[in-house]
């Protein structure tokens, strides 16, 4: 492993940790939106430590949240991480279908 990519694990271990405080705070204050914002961002962070069930856990629960919310786009984002997350368990059909649909929900909120 490169001194490089240590660096960047740590850097992302590191912004995780800050991620699940971020959640704390907005769980504790009843801030849903920043609820899900943090949650998504964990599941991020998550898959690039290569933690994929927790990614695909946290995903889950963050598209839940903006779908309640109507967060369109945060839906699209949600739908992009698990299309990632297909494509790390090599189902590229699966993959397409979420990215497609991460598209649509962009272009049906006009943020495309």
């Amino acid at each position: 492993m490169s001194v490089r990519h240590d660096e960047a694990r740590v850097a992302t271990a590191d912004g995780y940790e800050l991620h699940a405080e971020s959640l704390a705070i907005f769980e504790k204050a009843g801030e849903r939106m920043g609820v899900a914002i943090a949650t998504h961002n964990l599941a991020s962070a998550a898959m690039r430590l290569g933690r994929l069930d927790e990614a695909l856990q946290r995903h889950v629960v963050s598209l839940r949240l903006f779908a309640e919310i109507g967060d369109a786009d945060g839906c699209a984002e949600c739908m992009e991480g698990l299309a990632m997350l297909a494509n790390a368990h090599d189902d590229h059909p699966r993959a397409a279908r979420l990215f497609g649909l991460a598209t649509l929900l962009r272009e049906d909120a006009g943020t495309q």
